[in-house]
């Protein structure tokens, strides 16, 4: 359909396709398999006979073709020498010569900027910006989101394949529609779809057996119309057993505790929940409650409803006997090998601990030192605060085995950050040559590093040996 369009539109000649030897058309993509594509498909026209440029790109306008779920995969290149070509992906350079040819007005929903498209500082951190700064100033002014936030929510590459304008459109449909900002910062994909998809959702989503408005049913709009639809009649199948809610999503919000748009917001994933067995839902909502699981942390891990509550309940058990209080759901679906691993830290954790209330006093006691040096330690190197008490023990014993003091190991920290076997191969490997003391600094060493440090020392040693024997 896209191609009968353009040779419609297409005065200077037949359209062809570049095919190669072995006769396979130009890729098609999904819009989310194409990071590096420009929101804009611009056309290079040589020679007076062209169409004008502005015909085409309102032919290939980046809406129509995402809002089919099919975008072109490359960029679309023009002459008039023998037919119209589409040819393999070119990425434009730098305030192209796109921006210049076309101007800002060859897109009815507005042209990419370029001088809007640059990095900035957030935080300490360069990030990229992919939209233009009008947005980020609409954005501020309808929701009073900061230019911080906004830079997080704008981090996806797909925003390039939409203009600054369609997403002003898409923010004042939103604002008309009472969608807060908080909404839109949990889910920013929001921000993608257009005006006209979002009016057509909003109006099918406060349908019978739905939702009670469209911020309730906000997260939905992850789906098509078709796939809504589907939702609807099994709704609409089940409503007897839920009297005094619109359907099984307000009725598990309120088993929950939690706010219905959220759990709408979480639900599109795992969304085998909306056809899965409510009693199986109800029984697994029961067993965390009971356990003092909190909502929060249920409401961000959904996919736990999909595993079987009777060995939930066993590893909860287990973990309470342990003497586990934050317990998590993700403890009722890891693998067996991550469970037992994680109960047999804690439980070693808890017994290395001992008299000490927390890992700074643990430190402490093993390097010989004052707490407030060893806070002093974590403030120049914070990895250590990520380290399991039960790796610090292991290292500790290591090295204080191999007559290393406190005092050496408090001057390199870093060799916590370590597999503990790769520090007690490298250390045979030092003495294996008679390098014995050595600075601790060494073990810290890339493979390379090292390797380098052990040639040397071995040329030294043998330099030194054969004056000897000639003395």
């Amino acid at each position: 359909m896209l191609l009968r369009t353009l040779s419609r539109h297409c005065p200077c000649g037949p359209l062809r396709l570049p095919w190669g030897g072995g006769g396979a058309p130009v890729s098609v993509a999904k819009p989310h398999s194409l990071p590096n594509s420009h929101p804009r498909y611009i056309c290079f026209w040589h020679g007076t006979t062209a169409a004008p440029a502005l015909q085409i790109l309102q032919t290939l306008n980046t809406r129509c073709v995402l809002n089919k779920n099919r975008a072109l995969q490359d960029a679309v290149f023009c002459n008039a020498t023998g037919g119209m070509v589409l040819s393999t992906k070119a990425r434009l350079p730098h305030k192209s010569k796109a921006a210049d040819i076309l101007g800002e007005e060859c897109s009815p929903e507005g042209e990419f900027n370029w001088q809007d498209r640059k990095s900035i500082e957030v935080k300490g951190s360069r990030k990229e910006i992919y939209v233009g700064e009008t947005v980020l100033q609409g954005i501020n002014s309808l929701f009073d989101i900061n230019r911080e936030e906004a830079v997080t929510m704008f981090c996806s590459r797909r925003f390039l394949q939409i203009s600054d304008k369609a997403v002003l459109k898409t923010l004042d449909f939103l604002k008309e529609h009472n969608i807060t900002s908080h909404q839109i910062k949990r889910i920013p994909w929001i921000l993608l779809h257009s005006e006209g998809s979002l009016q057509e959702k909003f109006a099918k989503l406060t349908e019978p057996y739905l939702f009670q408005n469209c911020s309730d049913g906000l997260g939905f709009c992850h789906f098509p119309l078709e796939q809504i639809s589907i939702y609807q009649k099994s709704f609409m199948s089940e409503a007897a057993k839920f009297p005094y809610h619109n359907n099984r999503l307000y009725y598990l919000a309120e088993k929950l505790k939690v706010p219905v748009e959220c759990l709408t917001e979480k639900i599109v994933k795992p969304h085998r929940i909306l056809f899965m067995e409510m009693k199986r839902l109800e029984d697994m909502i029961d067993i965390f409650q009971r356990y003092g699981m909190h909502s929060e942390d249920i409401l961000a891990d959904m996919w736990v409803f999909a595993y079987c509550p009777k060995k939930a309940e066993e590893r909860l058990q287990h973990a309470v006997d342990l003497g586990c209080q934050a317990l998590k759901p993700w403890m009722c679906r890891c693998s067996s090998h991550i469970f037992n691993r994680y109960c047999e830290r804690y439980h070693t954790g808890k017994l290395l601990f001992n008299k000490h209330k927390d890992i700074t006093g643990y430190l402490s006691e093993k390097l010989q030192c004052e707490p407030q040096m060893v806070e002093r330690l974590f403030q120049s190197n914070s990895l250590l605060k990520k380290i399991h008490i039960t790796k610090f023990e292991r290292v500790f014993n290591l090295l204080f085995s191999e007559g290393l003091t406190p005092e050496e190991i408090r001057s390199c920290m870093r060799v916590f950050q370590y597999s503990d076997t790769r520090t007690a191969e490298r250390i045979q490997e030092l003495k294996k040559i008679g390098y014995f003391p050595f600075p601790l600094i060494i073990l810290c060493k890339t493979p390379n590093q090292f390797k380098n440090v052990i040639t040397q020392y071995k040329n030294q040693h043998n330099i030194q040996y054969h004056k000897q024997v000639k003395l």
